[in-house]
């Protein structure tokens, strides 16, 4: 069977969804409504917590594919063939089908999508000025204002500099450029993606188990991916520390 489905095309590029998307429209309702808006808006009646975190949930996942299709849209301007996107329960990923042949492409196509997530975040940033209503909890307000701390928290993120995120990508061409050598450069943000999903891993584990949050289980999920990735990035290109 299949691990994921075809919801639409676009611009050529195809959309996929994974089935794990069922886990995170459970578990991000869950830190949404119980955690994040109740510390912000704490005299809502529980429906109104879920029926709002499911919302912005939904508006979270549009906010991940317009990053990842910008990806694919630079890469597509610059000759590249993207494949498709897929969804799924850490965010999304660009399949494009060749590797990029210069670090210029590579940091153009990278930095195109926290490029779009901080423009996201400063347009929400503007349009809750306008939904702010003094001595109001305005519902419109609470997905405005998440969409904004998302989007935000979206390209701060991805610019963390450690494979396989943008930014890990962004500072292995930076490196490539320099230096002239890709091997090198590929080992190095490999490094610095096992030393951030060991943090976050480590995050995790202290907010899941000494603070009894949710969002500790998220920290760790998220680790775990980096490290993964990061070893399959290794891998796949062939680089052990006597390359470098």
């Amino acid at each position: 069977m299949k691990s994921s489905f075809e919801i639409f095309k676009f611009a050529g590029i195809r959309v996929f969804v994974h089935y794990s998307i069922g886990f995170a429209l459970i578990f991000f309702p869950l830190i949404v409504g119980l955690q994040f808006l109740p510390s912000r808006y704490p005299n809502w009646e529980m429906k109104l917590y879920l029926i709002v975190s499911l919302i912005s949930v939904l508006l979270m996942f549009v906010s991940v594919l317009i990053h990842e299709m910008s990806h694919c849209i630079i890469a597509s301007l610059r000759g590249f063939k993207v494949k498709r996107i897929t969804l799924f329960v850490l965010g999304g990923m660009s399949f494009i089908k060749d590797e990029t042949s210069t670090a210029y492409d590579e940091i153009l196509i990278c930095i195109s999508g926290p490029a779009i997530s901080l423009v996201l975040s400063f347009v929400f940033w503007i349009l809750l000025n306008l939904f702010t209503i003094p001595g109001h909890l305005d519902i419109v307000e609470a997905i405005v204002y998440y969409m904004a701390i998302l989007n935000l928290v979206l390209f701060l993120f991805n610019m963390v500099p450690a494979l396989p995120l943008d930014g890990g990508r962004i500072i292995r061409a930076t490196i490539w450029l320099i230096t002239g050598n890709y091997t090198r450069a590929t080992f190095w943000s490999a490094m610095s993606g096992y030393l951030v999903g060991i943090a976050l891993i480590g995050l995790g584990s202290f907010y899941l188990f000494l603070n009894g949050m949710i969002s500790g289980l998220w920290y760790g999920l998220l680790g775990i991916f980096i490290l993964y990735a990061a070893r399959q990035t290794l891998k796949d290109d062939h680089v052990d520390s006597h390359d470098t």
